[in-house]
């Protein structure tokens, strides 16, 4: 068994577990900017 490369697996998991959340954030602020396109650029930029 490669004790190298299991680590990074359960990592991933937690890293996609933590960004989905965030992920569906950025959508519906997506969602706002689509509304508001304006404003939005302007904060990203």
């Amino acid at each position: 068994v490669k004790m190298g490369s299991l680590p990074t697996l359960p990592r991933q998991r937690e890293l996609i577990a933590e960004l989905t959340p965030i992920h569906a954030k950025l959508a519906s602020e997506n969602n706002i900017a689509k509304r508001h396109p304006v404003c939005k650029c302007n904060e990203v930029q």
